[in-house]
């Protein structure tokens, strides 16, 4: 028996995909905001918190880009941070039309005292006994994505590690 045979027809395998994505989206974006209501920050802040964490100094395209968000809710969510002293955004010297956006000394402290407890979300799932298990299985839907051509807003999507993680 093949794994098609054993699974169904093709539109059953991609029903099944459509069902098990949606239930894992609503289940993270539900935990990972319960773990940040205290803090008062949004899931759509805490990504883009974590992804300046990770690479200061970069554009608000790039942060569109590395988060599948749009512009305009990033945006919002830096103006937001920026209010609230977690975020820097300064022109940048090279490009004066861009700005180059980096965590301020409390937006890391913040970072620092919410990543561990957003990490044991991970921690939770269970995967295995290799976080590296949970890194490909986010890669293979990364890839999945950019072999149907749907990666942020309608452009294809990259299965580049570097351009998903980083």
């Amino acid at each position: 028996m093949n794994r098609r045979d054993a699974i169904g027809s093709d539109d059953e395998v991609v029903r099944h995909a459509l069902i098990a994505v949606e239930r894992l989206h609503r289940a993270l974006w539900h935990s990972v905001g319960r773990e940040l209501a205290a803090d008062d920050l949004s899931v759509v802040q805490w990504l883009l918190v974590s992804e300046v964490a990770r690479g200061e100094g970069r554009t608000l395209t790039h942060f569109a880009r590395a988060t599948s968000r749009d512009a305009g809710s990033l945006s919002r969510a830096i103006h937001q941070l920026t209010q609230r002293g977690l975020l820097e955004n300064r022109r940048s010297h090279a490009d004066r039309r861009s700005s180059m956006i980096s965590l301020t000394s409390a937006g890391r402290a913040m970072y620092r005292r919410l990543a561990p407890r957003i990490e044991r979300i991970a921690q939770a799932m269970d995967l295995g006994t290799e976080a590296a298990q949970l890194d490909r299985i986010a890669m293979a839907l990364a890839h999945a994505a950019s072999r149907i051509g749907c990666g942020q807003r309608g452009a294809p999507a990259t299965s580049s590690r570097k351009d998903i993680f980083t």
